[in-house]
């Protein structure tokens, strides 16, 4: 049985004042740290480390090494207890019947998972039309939402939060049709409407804090569909505001930045939104340099 190495096939050893006395491998190098004659020192990038003699010569270590009567370098399945196929130090290792038994175990678990999480995804949408400033009549949302709850159990991964649930019940029952994570060139949006030739895309908090790298997705987006279509963001807390201006928010965007486009060749002036100002401030950047 062999143990698999890293790309550095030894490792230094370092005294208590980080002199170099010599190299070993990793096998005897782990077994120095796990009876607690040695500590990882001088981590690397690639996840390599060296180790630090805490009270002893390398001699001394190695002599309290062979001294240990428990064999601590020999490694089984962790489930039996038998042979394992592979011989990672420091890590599970399974043999071929529990590792088989295993991944079929942890495939269930993570269905049953998925399940559950739709289930309560759905449940969340609905607290949120329910919960809604401006009261609506969720009445006017059970057929949509019955569609919604069977996509979400046939496809478990449609739906990436509730918020984006709401807003496919009121296109929905707005008879809008819908396609939701639609591949367009590197990315996934949340919904695409094709008759409106809208992206919509329902930004949650963390939204705030990569107003660059949506930006930029939005424009290889825009070059993949043509520049009839547009992105449009709406921030999760108009979603839990008022869901049945929905249709009128995104009609009305896409109209004024088809507008502004028209006006500025193409492009959307840094003052039509935060995300604009700092793509523009970015270019500006390049430019001076």
């Amino acid at each position: 049985m062999v143990i698999e190495k890293g790309k550095r096939e030894k490792i230094k050893i370092y005294s208590r004042w980080g002199d170099t006395f010599r190299s070993t491998n990793q096998r005897k190098a782990m077994q120095l740290i796990e009876i607690g004659l040695a500590e990882k020192y001088n981590h690397y990038s690639d996840g390599e480390f060296a180790i630090r003699l805490i009270k002893c010569t390398p001699e001394e270590a190695f002599r309290e090494l062979k001294k240990q009567k428990k064999d601590i370098t020999k490694i089984v399945c962790w489930e039996c207890g038998k042979e394992p196929e592979t011989n990672v130090y420091g890590r599970r290792n399974w043999c071929k019947k529990c590792h088989e038994k295993h991944t079929k175990t942890k495939q269930v678990n993570l269905d049953k998972y998925m399940l559950l999480r739709m289930k309560l995804m759905h449940d969340r949408a609905l607290r949120i039309i329910e919960n809604q400033r401006f009261p609506v009549d969720l009445l006017d949302y059970k057929e949509a939402s019955k569609v919604v709850f069977d996509r979400a159990i046939k496809d478990l991964q449609v739906f990436d939060s509730a918020h984006e649930m709401v807003a496919v019940m009121e296109l929905l029952r707005n008879k809008i049709m819908t396609k939701l994570k639609v591949r367009i060139g590197n990315h996934k949006p949340d919904i695409l409407l094709p008759d409106e030739k809208i992206v919509l895309e329902i930004d949650g908090f963390l939204h705030k804090h990569r107003k660059k790298a949506d930006k930029v997705r939005d424009v290889e987006m825009r070059k993949e569909l043509g520049c009839e279509w547009e992105v449009v963001r709406i921030p999760t807390e108009y979603i839990e505001m008022n869901i049945k201006k929905l249709v009128d928010a995104i009609r009305g965007l896409k109209k004024e930045m088809q507008r502004v486009r028209k006006e500025y060749n193409g492009l959307l002036p840094e003052n039509f939104s935060p995300r604009d100002q700092l793509v523009w401030d970015k270019l500006r950047r390049k430019l001076a340099k």
